[in-house]
């Protein structure tokens, strides 16, 4: 069994939990491909304040800051399907997906509807925490978690929420998509993070992606946008349109495993 690391929870108390503006460190191992067995590991943070959550990449989370800052950020995700860029309102008890478009990163938000957890009698320590085991059917994929009520949070990585307990790890039964907790600590006093003001739904996020996939330029030559590239001695190169939207499609096909499996699309 994998080693977890939770080197700074054995002195956590859980009226430490409780305050506000807390950070949750999550650490997401998942496969990017559903045709070989290659796994990617990132960094992701969920900071939860008294009203609102934000589940974002260590990146994500710089760049909101510097956008607050100066306006402009570091750049998102070039691919529709492995953006987990979650916020909930905790006041309000709704979660959504932001969505940001890939080259001039409009952004928009899905809303992401109620969990059905099936909470198990089986007990594991992890770590210092005595957890419980709960099950979820979400995205066409069975999700098997361990909450501790130690931390009554109700709160957990990417969409997951809603146990009586703060969720310490959960994967779906495959193994392709993974999160497990290694680090707590306490955050700011405010939580800057991308403001959304279109919704979509699934239907029109699915067209979005095939729309990208079939001509991932198509609005940048709406634009008249020129793309241009240099060699080692500054010489400007006239890149190749075709060959840049084959480079693009071979990326988004090299990265499909969707973890909404009920929403996954079969490229051509």
């Amino acid at each position: 069994m994998k080693k977890v690391f939770l080197i700074y929870l054995i002195c956590f108390s859980v009226n430490y939990a409780l305050a506000q503006n807390m950070s949750f460190l999550y650490e997401m191992t998942y496969k990017t491909n559903v045709r070989n067995n290659n796994h990617k590991k990132e960094l992701y943070y969920l900071d939860v304040s008294d009203k609102e959550s934000v589940f974002r990449s260590e990146y994500e989370k710089s760049s909101d800051s510097l956008i607050q800052k100066t306006g402009f950020g570091l750049g998102f995700k070039i691919f529709y399907n492995h953006q987990y860029y979650i916020l909930k309102s905790l006041s309000e008890n709704k979660v959504y997906k932001i969505i940001s478009t890939p080259i001039f990163s409009d952004i928009y938000y899905l809303r992401i509807e109620d969990l059905n957890w099936r909470i198990s009698t089986e007990k594991l320590k992890i770590g210092d925490f005595n957890c419980q085991k709960a099950e979820l059917n979400y995205g066409g994929r069975k999700w098997i978690a361990w909450f501790t009520q130690e931390i009554p949070l109700q709160e957990g990585p990417y969409i997951f929420n809603g146990l009586p307990g703060l969720i310490i790890k959960i994967s779906d039964v495959n193994s392709d998509y993974h999160f497990e907790l290694v680090k707590i600590k306490k955050n700011a006093n405010a939580i800057p993070h991308l403001q959304a003001k279109k919704e979509v739904t699934w239907e029109i996020l699915k067209k979005m992606e095939l729309d990208f996939y079939k001509d991932p330029y198509a609005e940048v030559r709406t634009r008249n946008i020129g793309y241009v590239n240099a060699n080692e001695k500054g010489e400007k190169i006239q890149l190749s349109m075709k060959k840049m939207t084959e480079s693009m499609q071979k990326n988004i096909r090299d990265n499909d495993n969707f973890i909404e499996l009920d929403h996954i699309i079969i490229y051509d």
